[in-house]
């Protein structure tokens, strides 16, 4: 290593017996003899400066003149130049194994005492940091050691070579010159620089440009941006407009929004999260950097970090730390999944963070009721709504409960559990099915029924088939008929039988058809030219005789003449019946209500009826009047509402078949049967079921949560005028 210094003379360190010296390479003259471990400085080039040199010896440094003099003791674990008659130095720190840094001349003199913990030159300025409590602070000072901007900063770091970024405690950054005057105020979350006359700056992760005055170029407020041959090219974020019923449109900009509650949205914007109140100029109520959000329910949201996911409220305040690979939200309960070697990966949490219990579980999954099945080293047990066990994890597979009741598998058994997981009938059955206080049951080449106290009602070693309120028995015979008690309901026996209504029966022997009253045990046979009993509505019996249909009563007799080609059931005191291929409708009288001009029917709901005439489709009230005209290509009646199409394009009416909609979107799509997401030419908006817009028709996505809509706009490059 050599360096060239006055004249035409070069300086280069040299070594004897492993020690270091310095000579003069031009004379091969020995400047300092070869007596130390290095000759130099401890960062940077070998540089003579100022006719001075660094000299170290058991690891410490000294400053000595060029023939060899010392001007110090070997005092410094560090020393390097800084500017001309100016050295930075560190010394080690009394309190730790770190260093202190100050600065001394060319003489020895100290400039800066050794105060500081962190020290960075900057062209003739230093950046200087020093520790105050668990915190660092930094200041600015001129090479004479004068302040130039106190330790009062949570950072400070050169930007260029002119230029400084100084954040202050509430986290924020300004631009800086070097002798500590500002350039811009406090307004940025980072400062960096763009291109040598712009620095790139952002705000809540939104990004702008300053030029080197801090003046404004492009207002902080993009995802992206390019600034070339003076013209800017900028991103916007998505915008996202929140709609609800009782306050006027919010807009916002991030890359995705998700709804808190009333007021607050978690907001998206590129990797960082926030919680926005947007009841208050869009204020910041919580924000982290370098975190996402996953999904949110009950005023927690899930945000995943570094790869894993953990749980906060709307104040940021953490609820579980940033640990599992998966979250699940539920009424009263969190469920965390951390992987293990065993699969045992969830874990269950109140909404507060806290642990239930002490076990994890292989799968959850919830039931009707609110409840959970689990699994637990390959067994089954039940925790309540809260995520508590509430049974033993002995069972192969739980099935739904009904009426206090559930039917367990136990080592290839069947048998009936309470809530608690208590047997109400051990198991020991091939299987078992519970019809209201009754249980059928079949063992081997038993079968019986049993009531809820686990009381044997009844035993056969012939097949025994269910129905409502009543059971049948197969022999060699023919079937027997008995009620839940086990009373025989019948003397005979019949070739088959079928239920028709919860306290009809149908029993057919030798091609002849009774009726059985299950709560009186009355029999009625019907008309020996019976050929098929179909259904029951409204006390009429739908049957079948000498190929044409109609009703009898309960006793079987004779009501409505058997004249129709079809017939469905009653419904609202009218039937649809068929004559000549066309379909219309008959009161209980057998008086024809509606003309058979249709081509097909539906049986009256909600005192409507979906009719198909000419082809397509309109609604009739029960007085044959049509509600909605027979225009339509389908009609689809859900729960609250009808959905109607017509040449590939889809409206909507309401239950009592009022047109809310013309057929004009291309799909409609709900899951409250009260607001409608509705889409035009790829763009999505909202209709509710009173016909209001509750959303235009402009949105490339639409969120919903309850009441409230969530509407986003896709945004592209455009481009910006700047003042520049």
């Amino acid at each position: 290593m050599t360096q060239s210094i006055l004249g035409n003379d070069i300086y280069e360190k040299f070594s004897e017996n492993g020690k270091v010296g310095l000579r003069n390479s031009t004379t091969n003259q020995v400047i300092i003899e070869a007596i130390y471990d290095d000759v130099g400085w401890s960062k940077g080039n070998l540089k003579v400066s100022s006719g001075v040199i660094g000299i170290k010896q058991n690891e410490r440094w000294a400053l000595a003149n060029i023939d060899g003099s010392k001007i110090t003791r070997h005092l410094y674990s560090e020393l390097y130049p800084f500017t001309d008659n100016i050295f930075i130095i560190g010394e080690r720190s009394r309190f730790s194994i770190l260093n202190d840094y100050g600065t001394i001349n060319s003489k020895g003199n100290t400039i800066v005492p050794s105060d500081y913990q962190w020290i960075e030159p900057v062209n003739d300025v230093l950046i200087v940091s020093k520790k105050t409590g668990k915190e660092n602070q930094f200041g600015l000072l001129n090479k004479n050691g004068n302040t130039l901007l106190p330790l009062e900063f949570s950072h400070i770091e050169r930007v260029d070579s002119q230029t400084l970024s100084v954040k202050n405690g509430k986290g924020l950054y300004a631009l800086y010159t070097l002798q500590g005057k500002p350039l811009s105020d406090f307004l940025y979350e980072l400062i960096l620089r763009y291109d040598e006359n712009t620095f790139r700056i952002k705000y809540y992760n939104k990004e702008g440009l300053i030029d080197r005055k801090g003046a404004l170029i492009i207002p902080p407020e993009y995802k992206d941006l390019n600034l070339r041959n003076g013209k800017a090219e900028v991103l916007p974020f998505n915008k996202w407009t929140v709609f609800t019923l009782d306050s006027s449109p919010k807009t916002l900009a991030h890359d995705d929004l998700w709804l808190v509650n009333k007021n607050l949205v978690a907001i998206q914007t590129n990797g960082n999260m926030g919680v926005v109140d947007i009841s208050n100029e869009n204020t910041f109520e919580h924000y982290a950097q370098k975190q996402q959000v996953v999904h949110n329910q009950s005023e927690l949201i899930v945000v995943k970090k570094d790869g894993f996911e953990g749980v906060i409220n709307a104040e940021g305040k953490s609820i579980l730390p940033y640990q599992f690979d998966s979250i699940q939200f539920f009424k009263s309960v969190l469920f965390a999944k951390s992987q293990r070697k065993d699969n045992q990966n969830w874990i269950p949490y109140d909404l507060t963070g806290k642990r239930i219990g002490i076990q994890f579980y292989e799968r959850i999954t919830q039931k009707l009721d609110g409840s959970f099945l689990a699994l637990k080293n390959e067994k089954v047990g039940l925790l309540d709504s809260e995520g508590y066990e509430q049974s033993p994890f002995i069972f192969d597979k739980i099935y739904d409960f009904e009426k206090g009741f559930a039917i367990a598998e136990y080592q290839g058994n069947q048998g009936i559990i309470k809530p608690n997981g208590n047997w109400l009938i051990t198991p020991y059955k091939d299987s078992i099915q519970i019809i209201d206080k009754r249980i059928f049951y079949k063992q081997g080449t038993e079968y019986g029924v049993y009531d809820l106290f686990e009381q044997q009602i009844f035993r056969s070693i012939d097949p025994i088939t269910p129905y409502q309120n009543a059971f049948s028995e197969l022999t060699d015979d023919g079937y027997k008929i008995y009620d839940f008690d086990a009373n025989q309901l019948s003397p005979n026996t019949y070739d088959s039988v079928y239920q028709i209504a919860p306290d009809f029966l149908v029993l057919k022997s030798k091609s002849k058809f009774e009726l059985l009253q299950i709560s009186t045990t009355q029999t009625f046979k019907l008309d020996s030219k019976t050929q098929q009993v179909r259904a029951y509505s409204e006390g009429l019996i739908s049957v079948m005789m000498e190929n044409e249909w109609g009703f009898v009563s309960e006793q079987g007799l004779l009501t409505i003449a058997n004249r129709y080609q079809q017939a469905k059931e009653f419904s609202q005191g009218l039937c649809a019946i068929m004559i000549n291929g066309k379909w219309g409708f008959i009161n209980t009288e057998d008086q024809i209500t509606i003309q058979p001009t249709l081509q097909s029917v539906e049986s009256f709901s909600n005192g409507l009826s979906l009719v198909k005439t000419n082809g397509l489709y309109g609604l009739i009230d029960l007085n044959g009047n049509f509600v909605l005209d027979a225009i339509y290509d389908r009609l689809i009646r859900k729960q609250g509402f009808i959905l109607l199409e017509k040449d590939k394009q889809f409206g909507l009416a309401n239950y009592e078949g009022t047109l809310v909609r013309t057929p004009q979107f291309d799909s409609i799509s709900t899951t409250d049967s009260i607001n409608f997401i509705v889409s035009r030419n790829g763009k999505y908006g909202v209709v509710d079921i009173e016909g209001r817009d509750r959303v235009p028709v402009a949105f490339d996505v639409i969120k919903q949560s309850g009441d409230t809509f969530l509407a986003m706009e896709r945004q592209g490059w455009i481009e910006l005028k700047i003042n520049k």
